[in-house]
């Protein structure tokens, strides 16, 4: 036993002693580990720089060489001159010595020598004073060349940086374009109004009047309002649309960074295929715009809304109806009277066969689609969409269908005509309607010298909200606790036209798209919040700014966290840019370069590790190994409707909370899509839209559509097996969305129009719910300078709280349509502690995590 003891003992102390030196050797591959992830780390800080430098001694490489060539050209240029002046030189000197045998041979004695000898040498000092007259006026014309080719050189060295081949592209973005077409300024001379024109400034003969167009009549000196034609075409440049809006001709959507055509002078926008159909008529409406706006302002100033008292507007004409049932289309008799719009199959007739009422008697809401989709009319030929305008009802529950009328037109004129008549009254009733069941408030509105074309909005703090717009930046500080009045804004100068912007929390920066070349920007909080430049233009220094590199022409871009490192995806016209943010260099690097050819990038998402692009399809980028790959699941055989139908991306949208599995929406021109983290299609049926969207925005859990004529909320339940909730809308001409909004489901939207700009905050939910959610949705995004600095930027869910969310059946909605509920107050209290349950759980989430 003693002797197994000793050996246990002493087997004991041997493994202690392996025990200790793999501790030691332990120790030691930790130390080296560490230093091997040191040195990794420094070694792709230096592969970044070196890679930046690498693009940069490219540029210079360039440089060089057109350099080269500049001073190569120079150099024969004034070699050639040389020689040329030596030849002259060597032409005169035979001369003078012809003259000088000549007169030795005439004059023989040595008097008439030395006379002769001393003529030569002032002959060839006046040549030589003649001569070097010469060389100064070579001089001068060869500085006068040499500042010159600097320009030329410099101007060839922007072209270099620039480094592209669409003109028409570049100068559509910007705005600006060298065209200039001499014959709109002959057939300008040959309109009635420049005739009568030319007689109120200065006498014209007679024949002048005859050179007119052939075909065109005589106009009198001043010809009525009934009799105007001008004939003045439209000075058209071909390019991609940087902002999705309404085509001028068709009524259609034009989208984001699609081909389109835009007048340089009266800027309006249309298809490339509906150019050649737009009339003559550029820059000289005037007239015909006072005609229809005094008819509009007859139906609005109607004091009561019943037809049979006042009749502000008849409208009639014969138009193509699709019948309830059938494919095709009849052509019937239609007649807007009042508040009615009656149907009959012929104009004689005096009954109607069929009437819709754009005042309905209910809170139902009537809206006017200008344009329709594939989706809706798929068995319509596509030539005939274009002519096609829908008039639709849309219930105030969901217990009741909904009332469609499409309207077929002969020509663009007829529809054009009609749109502007059942949008002028539908927007007298949806004013005189105060019940509007989307919440809005008007928190904003700048009138004649303080209007902006706005763009954009970004809550910096809870004292400042930024505004973007084509003048510039500018600050507004919030006058109260609710969010709901700011002040006038003020410019910050420095900066150019914005066209969108993000907050980077982590880095304290704030990221804007920005200038005529749309250049990415990045600007310190510290700078936004100082008020030293917060003053009148004349009277403030230029903001201090940081331009990312390699960025320009830029139409799209997101900013992201993976592994507590900032990424920056970002958009271009033909490549797509990841950008890492580096904190040695304090500057955004860039990761890799990604070059497109079919389509220009029109959204981006940056989700978790990877981002989502749209161009033509949707890719995917991984941050991991950066690789362009296609994002949908090519083998579901679901996704075909899509490839059929060729249809373009508009937006991508991440719908899931934090804490949950990744879900994202990808919207279509025709219809929505949910799909996964991999591409997979999450809930069965895809989401309609309710007309042709133009942009998307997601506020939990709202997602804001924004058509021509009105905004759409749509509740996307959390349940998956659900496609859509509640719906709620809002009824503006011409809306702009324009960022986030304080308090949950809330967007800020503007109404822009020739008076005024006006900020809108449209809220979704009930009162009680808006109220509940103001509690702690005012720090959503917080002034992170108040945090400590262990928590300035570390968020998190809790994994508990996010598996109760998940179980939670009363996240389908938030209007009370539970399943399993057995009654209605067993309904509406199950809706109201979802709604608790909810909001405590979203305060708790969004006060931990990453806000961007």
């Amino acid at each position: 036993m003693k002797k197994s003891l000793c050996n246990n003992k002493e087997y004991e102390s041997q493994l202690k002693e392996l025990c200790s030196k793999q501790a030691v050797e332990l120790d030691h591959l930790r130390e080296e580990n560490r230093k091997i992830k040191d040195n990794w780390q420094e070694a792709m800080d230096k592969f970044e720089l070196i890679f930046g430098e690498k693009v940069d001694l490219e540029r210079v490489m360039e440089l060089l060489q057109s350099s080269y060539c500049l001073e190569k050209y120079r150099f024969e240029s004034m070699m050639g001159q040389q020689m040329k002046l030596i030849d002259y030189m060597h032409a005169l000197i035979p001369d003078s010595t012809a003259k000088k045998k000549k007169c030795s041979r005439l004059f023989g004695s040595f008097k008439s020598k030395d006379c002769m000898n001393k003529t030569p040498v002032h002959a060839g000092g006046d040549l030589y004073t003649q001569v070097e007259a010469e060389k100064k006026k070579n001089a001068k014309l060869q500085e006068q060349i040499e500042k010159m080719r600097a320009e030329n050189y410099q101007l060839a060295s922007e072209v270099m940086k620039l480094k592209t081949g669409d003109t028409d592209a570049h100068e559509f973005l910007t705005g600006r374009s060298t065209l200039s077409d001499p014959t709109v300024i002959s057939t300008i001379s040959n309109s009635p109004t420049a005739h009568t024109l030319s007689k109120l400034t200065s006498s014209v003969s007679s024949s002048g009047l005859s050179k007119s167009a052939p075909g065109t009549p005589m106009a009198p000196a001043k010809p009525p309002r009934a009799r105007m034609n001008h004939n003045i075409p439209h000075r058209f440049v071909s390019g991609y649309n940087t902002r999705a809006t309404k085509c001028a001709v068709c009524l259609g959507n034009v989208p984001f960074v699609s081909q389109a055509k835009k007048c340089e002078e009266c800027h309006i926008v249309c298809h490339m295929k509906c150019a050649s159909q737009v009339p003559p008529t550029c820059g000289l409406l005037l007239e015909y715009i006072q005609n229809f706006t005094s008819c509009m302002r007859r139906i609005e100033s109607s004091d009561t809304l019943n037809s049979s008292q006042t009749n502000p507007c008849e409208i009639s004409s014969y138009l193509k109806i699709q019948r309830s049932g059938k494919n095709s289309w009849d052509q019937c008799w239609v007649k807007l009277d009042g508040n009615m719009l009656m149907i009959y199959n012929d104009e004689d007739d005096s009954s109607p066969i069929d009437s819709f009422d754009l005042y309905p008697t209910t809170n139902n809401e009537v809206v006017v689609h200008s344009a329709v989709t594939a989706a809706e009319l798929p068995n319509t030929a596509t030539s005939d969409l274009l002519y096609i305008m829908k008039v639709e009802e849309i219930p105030d529950n969901t217990c009741w269908p909904g009332k469609n009328l499409y309207l077929m037109c002969m020509n663009f004129s007829d529809k054009q005509r009609w749109a502007a008549a059942l949008e002028a009254v539908v927007k007298k009733r949806s004013s005189a309607n105060k019940q509007t069941r989307l919440m809005h408030t008007v928190v904003l509105q700048l009138n004649d010298a303080f209007k902006i074309e706005l763009n954009c909005c970004l809550i910096l703090n809870k004292k400042y909200l930024l505004l973007g717009g084509e003048e510039g930046l500018f600050v507004s500080e919030i006058q109260n606790s609710s969010y709901s009045l700011y002040s006038t804004p003020v410019k910050i100068c420095g900066v150019g036209s914005v066209y969108h912007m993000q907050s980077v929390s982590s880095l304290q920066l704030v990221v804007l798209l920005v200038g005529e070349d749309r250049a990415l920007i990045a600007i310190k909080k510290k700078s936004l919040k100082n008020k030293h430049f917060h003053k009148l233009p004349n009277q403030s220094n230029p903001i201090p700014y940081d331009t990312l590199d390699k960025v320009i022409r830029c139409t799209v871009f997101d900013v992201g966290m993976w592994e507590e490192c900032v990424y920056l995806c970002a958009g271009m016209i033909d490549r797509i840019v990841l950008m890492k943010y580096n904190h040695g260099l304090d500057q955004f690097c860039v990761r890799k370069e990604f070059n497109i050819i079919a389509e220009p990038c029109s959204c981006v998402c940056v989700a978790d590790k990877f981002a989502i692009v749209g161009t033509d399809q949707f890719m995917c980028i991984d941050f991991e190994n950066p690789s362009l790959k296609e994002y949908l699941d090519s083998k579901d055989p679901s996704f075909k409707c899509i490839y059929d139908n060729t249809s373009l991306p508009l937006n991508v949208v991440k719908i899931s909370p934090q804490g949950a599995p990744l879900e994202f929406l990808l919207c279509y021109y025709e219809f929505g899509v949910y799909v996964d983290y991999r591409g997979r299609r999450s809930r069965s049926n895809n989401l309609r839209w309710s007309g042709v969207p133009l942009t998307f925005a997601y506020h939990d859990p709202y997602l804001f559509v924004t058509y021509f004529n009105f905004v759409q909320a749509i509740n996307i339940p959390m349940n998956r097996s659900q496609i859509k909730g509640k719906q709620m809308s809002f009824v503006k001409v011409r809306p702009r969305y324009l960022g986030r909004a304080p308090g949950m489901g809330s967007a800020f939207f503007a109404y822009i129009c020739q008076q005024r700009t006006e900020v809108l905050c449209l809220r979704g939910g009930n009162h009680d719910q808006v109220q509940q959610e103001d509690n702690w949705d005012t720090d959503v995004d917080p002034d992170d300078d108040a945090l400590p600095g262990s928590q300035r930027h570390v968020r998190f869910v809790s994994p508990e709280k996010a598996r109760r969310i998940r179980k939670s059946s009363s996240w389908s909605s938030f209007d009370g349509l539970e399943p399993n509920c057995t009654s209605a107050s067993e309904s509406s209290s199950s809706s109201q502690d979802a709604r608790h349950l909810y909001a405590t759980i979203r305060k708790n989430g969004m006060k931990n995590q990453y806000h961007y």
